[in-house]
């Protein structure tokens, strides 16, 4: 009944599209539904390459895991180890996503603690590692050339090392101090700017609240930050009080060059409900509670 169902339910004129049935990747077209693999092992996050030429997906079959590509017949193309260099033994403790990287690579995003994510791509044709980052918020530009994120920090921090900072790869980008310009950052390195402190008092702490939007010519990253202060009231790192919070909307260019506009007061409930758009490479809109817009440089 299942599978009628899904037959009826899709259109005819519709493009293609892939599922998992048991364990096995169906494929979905305007002529029915075709199984492609019938190997019996555990699969997940199966994506269309935007060709819809190939098929990637992640495979767990007899203790080993990795991701597999086939094209639309069912025929393979790759078997992809999936290793992440953060990782002593390599592996992923959690698989959290699988896109196409273009047609020619595979992007996976790996959870590996409440503090870090990882993300790499891999050449299909030789299986060779194009790019890996670290952080979370991993969204590549329009133009597939960059991916920006949020940058990486220790679990278990506190807040004024937990200070949120935007990279594209692994060009640092903001916040930068005054005069400064964006800065390459090693692999697992700190980052190159901190919160400035006075005793017990850390000033200038980022907590980013969206995704990352890039401006359609891939020049430029939008998303909403907040900045606050933090007083630490106890001699753990970890206990101390926020205040002084203010959020803004935020454009910066690939060269850290940063275009902000404050936003009113909004309750914590109120801020998931804005939304960023490009008009234009150079003009970002804000709808929601809150409407402007946003000429950038």
């Amino acid at each position: 009944m299942g599978f009628l169902l899904a037959l009826a339910l899709f259109p005819a004129q519709a493009t293609s599209s892939v599922t998992i049935r048991g364990t096995e990747i169906w494929r979905y077209s305007a002529a029915g539904a075709v199984q492609l693999t019938h190997d019996g092992c555990a699969k997940s996050l199966p994506s269309l390459s935007p060709s819809t030429g190939r098929i990637a997906y992640a495979a767990r079959c007899g203790g080993s895991s990795g991701l597999g590509v086939i094209d639309p017949s069912g025929r393979r193309i790759a078997a992809l180890p999936l290793r992440f260099a953060v990782q002593q033994d390599g592996a992923c403790p959690s698989l959290l996503a699988l896109e196409w990287a273009g047609d020619a690579a595979v992007a996976a995003t790996c959870h590996i603690n409440p503090s870090l994510n990882a993300y790499v791509e891999l050449d299909v044709a030789t299986g060779r590692v194009r790019r890996e980052l670290l952080g979370y918020g991993f969204t590549r530009s329009p133009d597939g050339v960059r991916v920006a994120h949020t940058g990486w920090y220790p679990h278990f921090a506190p807040p004024f090392v937990k200070s949120n900072y935007l990279q594209a790869d692994h060009l640092v980008l903001y916040p930068l101090p005054p005069g400064s310009r964006a800065v390459e950052l090693e692999p697992l390195a700190p980052p190159p700017y901190s919160p400035p402190s006075d005793g017990s008092n850390w000033s200038g702490i980022h907590g980013f609240l969206s995704d990352f939007l890039w401006s359609p010519d891939s020049r430029r990253i939008a998303f909403l930050d907040c900045v606050f202060h933090w007083t630490a009231t106890g001699p753990e790192d970890n206990s101390g009080q926020e205040h002084d919070r203010r959020c803004s909307v935020v454009a910066v260019d690939l060269q850290g060059r940063a275009t902000e506009a404050p936003l009113p007061d909004l309750s914590p409930e109120a801020i998931p409900l804005l939304r960023l758009s490009w008009s234009g490479p150079r003009q970002l809109s804000v709808e929601g509670p809150v409407r402007l817009t946003l000429p950038v440089p």
